[in-house]
Formats: C-alpha cells, structure tokens, sequence
C-alpha cells in the first residue's frame, strides 16, 4: 500500500554534507515504507516547477524540512506548501549558531510554524525548551540512522601508507564549524611521539576563505594529507582501511560522519560539545577532548596501543548497531508522519 506523498526539502544535495547524506537516506528508506518522497535542494534549480505543479493539484499531503533556516526559503517559492503539515528536522546549525545569531527571529518563526520539530540528542530538547518556551510540546528525539553503501576497502599501497601505519581520518566539510585547525595542532604534537601516526582529512571546501588558511596549514604539518572530496558511495572504503575517526566541531547536531566510522569499528576522538556528548561513554568508544592538546594525546594513546583500538572500535560498532540504526529512524519518521495525517 502507497503511503501519501511527501515533499522533502534539504538545503544543500550537490555536495556530500550531513543534510545531503540525511535527505538521501531517509528518501532511501521511507521510499521502502510506501511513501512517494520529492527531494527538493535550495542549492538547485531542478524540481521547483514540478514541485510547484503537484502542489496545486493536492498532490503533497506533508511538507518535511531539513534545517531550520531552510523554511522560509521554501514558502517564499511555494506559498501552498504553507498548507501542508510541516515537520522540521533541526540539524545542528539552526541550533547552535542560527539560533543564537543574527537569525534567531527566522528560525524562531520557523519553529513555530511547525507541527513537529525533530531534534537528533536529547541535549536540545532543554536547550530549545528553555529558548523558545511555546515550541516544547511540538519536540521529538529522533537519533539519525547511519546507511553506509558497500564498497571495496581503500587499498593502503596506492594511498602511499604503510601496513603498519596508523590512520586517523577527519571527515569534516571545511569550513570554521568545524575547526579543523584543532586536528592540526594535535598532529604537531602527536606526531613526535607516534612516528606511524597519519592524519587524513577528507570532505568538500564550503568557506574557500577559511580553507586557504587550512590547506596552507597543512603544508606544514607531519604526515597530514588533504584528500579533498570524497563521494558517499565510497567513503565507507575509507573508514575501513583507517583506524580512528576524529570530529573537532565547536558545535554539532549529531556527527554523522564519525558515527558511520563508527559504525566499521573505527573508535572515535569527538569533541565535547552538545550533539556530540551523550554519543558515547568516554573511555569506552573513544575519548571526549576539550582542548587540541587532549586530541593529541588521545590520537597517540591509540596510535601506540593496537589492541586499545581493537577494543574501542568493537565497542563503538555494538554503540551504532543498537543505537543508531537507519531502520528504526526509518519507522520513527512513518509513525510521525501518520501521526500528522490523522489529524
């Protein structure tokens, strides 16, 4: 049986970020429940027209936005999406930053259009409670579900490593949210200590001015490498040929890239800051760091203790498989929906 349709809005598709990854897997999986699931990105021009047209015919039964600030944009476009149920998924940036800045009143209005608003910790259900007191009953936990594509390891030789080299990747969008210069530092420092150490740095350039300043960094840091940007469909190859996975966010919704790591038996070094606290037990999965001198040591104390990394990591794959499981977001989203349409 078709479930009714619904118009997924995402702000961004044509690069790999965390709101392409979100939309294409919940299209993904919801499209498997029954639903009919248009993707429209504001960072494309594709689909607003036929998007528009469905819209006049009734067609749409759900409006569903990833991101906060994404909402006025899309009723600017199309007005009778206004009368769509609207359900928000806050991604991290529309709390963090937007809503604690110069857009505060556009993501608060947005907020309250809203019928459901979907936050992925439990951290933000206080935080946006006590921020905008009115929006309380319209909140709900639901953790994202990592879906990584099979595909063939990274071969070590052709990336110039050695077997007994120890790699710690970065996926990380570059821009100064994700405060790449931290994972730097902690390599000038971990390096000295941990010949074998690898620092491996991979996502697309977002802020070119912020990422000038990175790439000439780079230059001068030990054994770091910049590997630019690197399709979804192949990134879980590179989690499987490294061994640790790094987040250095000031601020997160939920690190999705180090959960996907994760979730191939890569320990995790994060840091702690809400979106990224509650993820794991620190010691257990991985480490919490507060300063780049604590990231450093946390990469050479797993660098130098192989059966550590052993542990952590099966440790942090039994954390994703009961907890973050892309199917239980999946069923989550339909009981949501329904919820909506019964109304």
């Amino acid at each position: 049986m078709m479930n009714p349709p619904v118009l997924l809005v995402t702000p961004y598709q044509r690069q790999p970020r965390g709101n392409t990854v979100t939309s294409q897997r919940l299209q993904n999986g919801l499209s498997q429940m029954g639903y009919e699931i248009d993707i429209l990105a504001l960072d494309s021009a594709e689909g607003w027209s036929e998007a528009e047209a469905r819209l006049a015919r009734h067609h749409y039964r759900i409006l569903h936005v990833l991101h906060g600030a994404s909402v006025e944009a899309v009723l600017q476009r199309l007005p009778a999406a206004g009368d769509l149920p609207l359900i928000i998924t806050a991604t991290g940036t529309d709390i963090n930053v937007d809503l604690l800045g110069s857009q505060r009143l556009q993501i608060e209005k947005a907020f309250q259009q809203a019928d459901r608003i979907v936050v992925f910790n439990p951290a933000f259900l206080s935080l946006l409670s006590a921020s905008i007191p009115d929006i309380a009953s319209k909140l709900q936990v639901i953790p994202q579900g990592v879906l990584l594509p099979d595909c063939p390891t990274w071969s070590r030789s052709a990336m110039q490593w050695n077997d007994d080299d120890v790699i710690a990747v970065l996926p990380s969008g570059i821009r100064p949210v994700k405060r790449i210069e931290w994972a730097l530092e902690a390599m000038e420092i971990a390096a000295v200590y941990s010949p074998k150490l690898r620092l491996v740095i991979v996502g697309p350039i977002i802020d070119s001015r912020y990422a000038h300043i990175i790439l000439r960094q780079i230059e001068h840091t030990p054994r770091t490498t910049y590997l630019g940007e690197v399709d979804h469909q192949a990134i879980g190859g590179l989690y499987a040929a490294a061994d640790m996975v790094l987040n250095t966010s000031l601020s997160e919704g939920q690190p999705q890239a180090a959960l996907e790591g994760m979730s191939l038996g890569l320990p995790a070094v994060m840091t702690a800051v809400t979106g990224n606290l509650d993820i794991m037990t620190n010691g257990r999965e991985g480490y919490y760091i507060h300063t780049p001198q604590e990231l450093g040591l946390a990469m050479q104390r797993l660098a130098e203790d192989q059966a550590l990394r052993q542990e952590m990591g099966s440790a942090a794959a039994r954390l994703v498989k009961e907890f973050y499981s892309a199917s239980a977001e999946w069923e989550q989203y339909h009981l949501l929906y329904q919820e909506l349409l019964r109304k």
